[in-house]
């Protein structure tokens, strides 16, 4: 059986579907282009989303270090890192429902943010990234 909490590869798979079905879903809504969604940073952008933006933006020197060191750990422990952070993101901050045009536009350019980061790391890892699980 797949185990899909902790730090295995499914879990982190799991976190990147999870993103995807954000965009997918609001698309099928017709609320939003499943690519586009402009926000400028400023006003309203809580701590929550900073964390992970910036914790994304931090990709290469991690990735870096994990072949300066050859320890690939490190990546792994990034990305899994990174997937508890959107998980804490998009439990306490909802996309789907949001009413609230522009506050959807930011929480979903920190989702468009984390798909890019999860699916490079991914990449780097050698792990499939999924359309659905």
């Amino acid at each position: 059986a797949l185990n899909f909490e902790g730090d295995t590869g499914p879990y982190l798979q799991y976190s990147l579907v999870r993103a995807d079905n954000i965009f997918r879903k609001l698309a099928e809504r017709g609320l939003v282009d499943s690519v586009e969604a402009p926000s400028e940073p400023g006003d309203g952008w809580d701590d929550d989303l900073w964390a992970l933006v910036l914790d994304a933006a931090t990709i290469p020197e991690v990735a870096e270090r994990a072949v300066d060191s050859l320890e690939l750990s490190t990546l792994a422990r990034h990305a899994f890192g990174l997937a508890q952070a959107f998980n804490h993101f998009y439990h306490r901050q909802p996309i789907l429902n949001e009413k609230d045009a522009a506050v959807r536009s930011r929480r979903l350019a920190v989702a468009r943010i984390f798909r890019r980061a999860m699916s490079q790391l991914l990449e780097l890892l050698g792990i499939p990234a999924p359309e659905r699980m």
